[in-house]
C-alpha cells in the first residue's frame, strides 16, 4: 500500500510540473505577446497617425495601414512620393 501511494503521489507531481511548465510557457508568450503590443499604440496614437484606404469608392481591404506623417523637414518629408489619386485619407 505504501509503494502505491508513493507510486501515486509521484504521479501526481509529475503531471502537476508538466502543467505548470506549460502554464509559464504561455505566460511568456502573453507577456511578449503584450510588450509588442504596448510598443504599437503610442505610434497609432499619434495625432498625425491617420488611417488610409486604397482607391475611391472600393471598400477598405482587410489589413489596414496606418502611417504617421512625416515631420516638416525631415528626409522623409523631402523624399515622398506624391500621392496618386488612388489614395484617400479616411
Amino acid at each position: 500500500m505504501f509503494v502505491d501511494l508513493t507510486l501515486w503521489i509521484s504521479l501526481k507531481k509529475r503531471i502537476t510540473d508538466r502543467e505548470l511548465k506549460n502554464a509559464r510557457v504561455t505566460l511568456q508568450q502573453t507577456v511578449a505577446e503584450r510588450d509588442r503590443l504596448e510598443q504599437v499604440f503610442p505610434f497609432l496614437n499619434q495625432p498625425e497617425t491617420r488611417r488610409m484606404n486604397f482607391g475611391q469608392g472600393q471598400q477598405a481591404p482587410q489589413s489596414r495601414q496606418f502611417l504617421p506623417e512625416p515631420a516638416p523637414g525631415s528626409l522623409a518629408h523631402r523624399f515622398q512620393p506624391a500621392r496618386s489619386s488612388g489614395w484617400q485619407d479616411l
